[in-house]
């Protein structure tokens, strides 16, 4: 469908304490700066304004997706001809406790944010999240980890506030939230993430500060720094595919270099010669590109392995996602 200038200015008239942006260029707000155009774009912090808009795509049946930080995600280079909605919540609302704190962030917070004020504040939960530029509301969605010490933001979750499609907003404690590898409950709902409530443990500032320093260093080391891409492109696989096609690592990465696609250049994308699980925009890399280099590497991991990578970075079409 072409979204029609009467739903435009509809959505515009329901949107005051925010912004409503028309043919926005989505690669603006992603970080491998890929993507084409979004036919309305809608940013604010107001629950009623997301409500109101939630109810009205509803209603009308336009394409909606809900935008986090832009980390991990990429557009079609047609663009998204619906509404694209993020949440501009910027709410950090400390409070602490004996041996701690419960802090709550709103879902446009900006995590790596978070890790270097906590770190002042001598609170730990948040180190192996330093120099993540993703929101809250997006780390949550995709439950953000650190896979070298099998962190994960859902390890000091306490409860999530989320708006539902209906317009209802419901609190999501941690015990009745399904969490996994990269994965949310959240990922089948049709709402959004409103904010966000963390256990912090009280620990010394140094120890804190020094272990955010370790965790920039390894990531400085092993993965690709400086450059547009959207983060690993594949998930690794699971200890039972491992086992069950006899390969002696887990890592995408792995896998997509021993098949020969490190540093190799496909189109305006770069196989990073740092880590083979990150694609990098040199510049002229298109949505198709992309694409078409995903299928290329799935096809030949399974021909030569017998595993299917899983695609960790969102794909968005035209008017839906597609993985």
């Amino acid at each position: 469908m072409k979204l029609l200038l009467e739903h435009i200015n509809k959505i515009s008239s329901l949107v005051r304490r925010g912004t409503v942006k028309k043919d926005f260029p989505l690669k603006a707000l992603t970080s491998i700066k890929i993507g084409g155009p979004a036919r309305v774009f809608v940013q604010t912090s107001d629950v009623v304004e997301l409500s109101s808009v939630l109810l009205y795509c509803k209603e009308h049946k336009i394409p909606l997706f809900v935008l986090g930080g832009g980390s991990n995600i990429l557009f079609s280079d047609e663009g998204f001809d619906g509404v694209v909605l993020k949440v501009s919540d910027m709410q950090y609302q400390l409070e602490k406790k004996k041996g701690g704190a419960l802090l709550t962030l709103g879902a446009g917070y900006v995590v790596n944010l978070a890790a270097v004020k906590l770190a002042d504040e001598g609170l730990s939960g948040f180190e192996y999240l330093y120099g993540l530029p993703g929101s809250v509301g997006g780390a949550i969605y995709m439950n953000s980890k650190w896979p070298k010490n099998h962190y994960a933001i859902s390890d000091t979750v306490e409860s999530v506030s989320y708006l539902s499609e209906t317009g209802d907003v419901k609190v999501y404690d941690k015990e009745h939230t399904k969490f996994g590898y990269g994965f949310s409950e959240f990922q089948y709902k049709k709402g959004l993430v409103l904010s966000a409530t963390f256990r912090l443990v009280e620990k010394n500032k140094s120890e804190i500060k020094q272990l955010c320093l370790d965790v920039m260093k390894y990531r400085h080391d092993t993965q690709p720094t400086g450059v547009l891409t959207a983060g690993c492109v594949f998930k690794n696989i699971s200890e039972e595919e491992r086992v069950r096609f006899d390969l002696p690592s887990r890592s995408a990465g792995y896998l997509i270099d021993v098949t020969g696609f490190k540093d190799r250049k496909f189109g305006g994308l770069l196989v990073s010669p740092v880590h083979a699980n990150f694609f990098v925009n040199t510049g002229t890399a298109t949505a198709h590109d992309y694409a078409e280099l995903v299928d290329l590497i799935k096809s030949t991991v399974r021909d030569k392995f017998g595993v299917v990578l899983r695609e960790e970075v969102m794909f968005v079409e035209n008017n839906g996602i597609h993985n």
